[in-house]
């Protein structure tokens, strides 16, 4: 969960303050965004540790962003529908449901995991349909 030199990205961080303000216990936020809670302590009372690299990736229009994911971990967490939780973000039921889904269930889901998996989901590059080597189905004459 942590970057490529254990460090959290700013967009952990952020997220692990946010939530501390929303009254998260330190464990369930450590949990969270993949550091110790003496980490997130530090973060929350003591303003020490706050800066860091940016993750480097930001959804697509139309696509949930971290804040999204948020929202839905918080409305897990208070036991609200996946009807209440998506009228809040003003989206479709069946989004919520395929992201709850997606990230483990109820029980299982983690905000920052489900952001993790969504960009390299993005990442993955599509084969083409007319492949360069001539051997595709498409490009071959008949």
């Amino acid at each position: 969960m942590q970057g490529k030199h254990g460090h959290l990205s700013r967009e952990q961080k952020q997220l692990a303050l946010r939530l501390h303000s929303k009254g998260w216990r330190l464990i369930d936020i450590a949990r969270e965004v993949g550091c110790t809670t003496p980490m997130v302590g530090r973060m929350a009372r003591e303003g020490r540790h706050l800066d860091g690299k940016p993750f480097g990736w930001e959804p697509r229009e139309g696509h949930l962003t971290i804040l999204d994911r948020e929202e839905i971990l918080v409305g897990l967490a208070r036991g609200d529908t996946l009807t209440a939780i998506a009228l809040t973000l003003g989206r479709a039921v069946s989004t919520v449901n395929c992201e709850v889904k997606r990230g483990g269930g109820r029980e299982e889901y983690s905000a920052w995991r489900a952001h993790e998996d969504a960009r390299e989901q993005a990442r993955h590059p599509k084969p083409f349909k007319l492949a360069v080597d001539g051997c595709s189905r498409l490009s071959r004459r008949s």
